[in-house]
């Protein structure tokens, strides 16, 4: 059974590693120019391990254990995510106008704000109630978030999936108006809900089974 220390520790290093597929994509952080394309396959592989890790963190059962789990990888997230837009901002770096970076130093701080963010993603649409009652009283994250959002659908990195992932969580924290149809089914009145339906549907195949 894996330990919520050892699950912190593992869901805190995807938050600023990022991973290399083979040795070609080393190259991206060896100062050598990587082209868009080429990270945005690293981006894709990123996602994954991100992805599988939160879904990890939504299978622990302690919930006060997953609370103070969240809580610490959000206070980490939110630090990386501080200290790469005071640098980006810092070397004059705009989204979507400047090309991909070339600078090894600005492309890592770059790297941390497009996955950080989708990190969030994962974690807010994942684990809402968590978050919610986390982040949606920290005006500072909540500004924070609104540029890293904002710098993300500029990047040019989002696309498909993940541009999705990118629109359902500005809709999850009202950076843009739910859509009518908009639904999170994570929250935990959502899971009742669902729980409470296939109760239905089980009685319902009872009668009938008796009939």
């Amino acid at each position: 059974m894996v330990t919520s220390g050892v699950l912190a520790l593992y869901l805190l290093s995807v938050l600023t590693v990022t991973y290399c597929t083979n040795d070609d994509d080393k190259k991206v952080f060896s100062g050598k120019i990587m082209p868009l394309e080429r990270y945005k396959r690293l981006f894709v592989e990123h996602r994954r391990i991100q992805l599988e890790a939160v879904k990890s963190l939504q299978g622990f059962d302690d919930n006060t254990r997953k609370y103070k789990l969240v809580n610490v990888m959000l206070q980490k997230l939110f630090l990386v995510l501080s200290e790469a837009k005071q640098n980006l901002t810092q070397w004059g770096f705009v989204p979507g106008i400047d090309p991909f970076p070339d600078n090894e130093t600005v492309r890592e701080a770059f790297s941390k704000v497009v996955e950080n963010t989708a990190m969030f993603g994962d974690l807010v649409l994942r684990l809402p109630d968590v978050v919610h009652g986390l982040f949606d009283k920290n005006t500072e994250w909540n500004a924070l978030m609104g540029w890293c959002v904002w710098f993300s659908a500029e990047s040019k990195v989002f696309d498909g999936g993940s541009e999705k992932l990118l629109n359902l969580m500005s809709q999850e924290i009202n950076l843009i108006p739910k859509e009518d149809d908009y639904i999170n089914p994570f929250t935990e009145e959502n899971q009742k809900l669902k729980e409470q339906a296939m109760k239905d549907v089980l009685e319902t195949a009872k009668v009938k089974n008796k009939d």
